[in-house]
């Protein structure tokens, strides 16, 4: 999931960026071998270099990182991994001590919007200053990458989930609904919760996230957002206001309103996400593939179900983007009080061979097939390294991927798109909860995001 930016954060980082500013010693053109290991077209012969590489989330991704490492290895022998678990709970605030006492992982598997605090700080080394940068970003989908606003590019996206609607093909069947068209219109959604819903046998249409987390605004209403849009703007191109109070802006909230207030939507809060989908709480889900995964291994073997596009306002038209997708990166975190020079250098480099080395074809693929979150290449659906794969895990990745195509990440036109999310969230509850109106809550939004925006304070 996100980890979230925290006022301890910040002073943490400011420290830590006086310790990076203060740094002093040889640049890379004045390495002491005479070598520039950033551009060097040959890293066989470079001393021996060890960087630290985190394993994140779920056994199975453990198992491949631990295989990857040694496989690396056998390619680059002058290149040393030293491999461990994430420890838990390492989310930016708790980050901060690892990064200072430069025992945390050189390659951060990031979240787009959360690398831009640390671009800020000049935490993340620039990747396009790889001379073969150009060449591995292009076999990646633009859509779901960004290059900041200082020309630099800090990640390349590694996997995705586009956010789509999961439905019980047994309910749309026992209401007459035609399991092979789906609701594509607020409308059309609305008939079927109205269909659909039986309090009585604690059946709803769907059951939001209503917690408070600011990074759940992002899964749960952003998609709706996008694809009333068109876009996923949310700030202005100047990164100085935001623009999301508009028209379909607040129908975007008036849908949540409607389901809510018709008592369509249940409000229970449950540890596994997916458990009221699977279990038939809810008749359908706001969902990504690891839903998909979650139902292969907990839902019982008759269970079936279709996949939807997000609905979107009556009236409108689908625009270039029409959903979000969640992506997480690589980035490199640079070696905080390190001065420049050859050492340096060399943790850079290696840093990014072995990020090569996950971003291939073959590693996307391996990753893929372990964990089910989509590659970000730019040839997803015909490559034929993951043609098998898709196979595999059924119709309804297809489906999930053909449905998704449209999906994008945020706008990207602020560091501070992580804090903007906060009042977005807020505003999402108050009108779950009816003490606002879906034009008040986006109002109210509109008021508290430009204000943090204005009190922002560039290091």
């Amino acid at each position: 999931m996100f980890r979230k930016n925290t006022v301890l954060l910040a002073v943490a980082l400011l420290a830590a960026a006086s310790v990076f500013c203060g740094c002093k010693g040889k640049s890379s053109a004045e390495s002491s071998s005479g070598i520039n290991w950033i551009t060097a077209s040959d890293i066989a012969g470079m001393p021996e270099t060890t960087i630290r590489y985190w394993f994140y989330e779920t056994p199975e991704r453990i198992a491949l990182g631990q295989k990857q490492i040694e496989e690396f290895q056998k390619k680059f022998p002058n290149i040393k991994i030293t491999g461990s678990t994430a420890p838990d709970n390492t989310d930016n605030e708790m980050l901060m001590p690892y990064i200072q006492s430069r025992t945390n992982s050189n390659i951060q598997q990031s979240v787009n919007i959360e690398d831009l605090w640390y671009v800020e700080h000049g935490l993340l080394y620039p990747l396009n200053n790889f001379p073969d940068f150009r060449e591995i970003m292009n076999r990646f989908d633009p859509d779901l990458n960004y290059t900041w606003r200082d020309g630099n590019t800090y990640s390349i996206s590694w996997y995705m989930g586009p956010n789509v609607i999961y439905y019980n093909k047994k309910y749309l069947e026992q209401i007459g609904w035609d399991p092979a068209k789906p609701p594509q219109t607020y409308s059309e959604y609305y008939d079927f919760a109205k269909k659909v819903t039986n309090p009585s046998q604690n059946r709803y249409a769907i059951n939001p996230w209503i917690q408070e987390e600011w990074w759940r605004w992002q899964f749960m209403v952003y998609p709706f957002y996008i694809a009333a849009n068109g876009s996923s703007q949310l700030v202005n191109a100047d990164g100085k206001t935001v623009m999301f109070n508009n028209p379909n802006g607040i129908k975007t909230l008036e849908f949540f309103e409607t389901i809510f207030d018709n008592g369509w939507a249940a409000k229970e809060i449950f540890d596994d996400d997916a458990y009221p989908f699977i279990s038939g709480i809810a008749a359908s889900a706001r969902g990504q593939p690891d839903l998909i995964r979650s139902i292969k291994a907990n839902a019982p073997p008759d269970f079936e179900y279709v996949i939807g596009p997000i609905p979107i306002p009556d009236g409108n038209t689908r625009g270039k983007f029409d959903t979000y997708a969640f992506v997480r990166n690589f980035a490199i975190i640079d070696e905080l009080g390190v001065p420049e020079g050859e050492a340096r250098d060399r943790v850079r480099r290696a840093s990014w061979e072995f990020m090569k080395f996950l971003l291939s074809d073959e590693q996307a693929a391996a990753d893929f097939a372990a964990a089910g979150d989509i590659p970000c290449l730019n040839n997803v659906r015909d490559n034929p390294l993951l043609k098998p794969i898709f196979d595999d895990f059924g119709q309804q990745m297809a489906d999930l991927m053909r449905i998704g195509a449209n999906a994008t990440i945020p706008d990207m036109n602020t560091p501070l798109e992580c804090e903007i999310a906060e009042p977005l969230q807020q505003a999402y509850l108050q009108v779950v909860y009816n003490r606002m109106s879906a034009a008040q809550a986006i109002e109210w939004a509109e008021k508290e995001a430009n204000r943090i925006i204005s009190e922002y304070v560039a290091p």
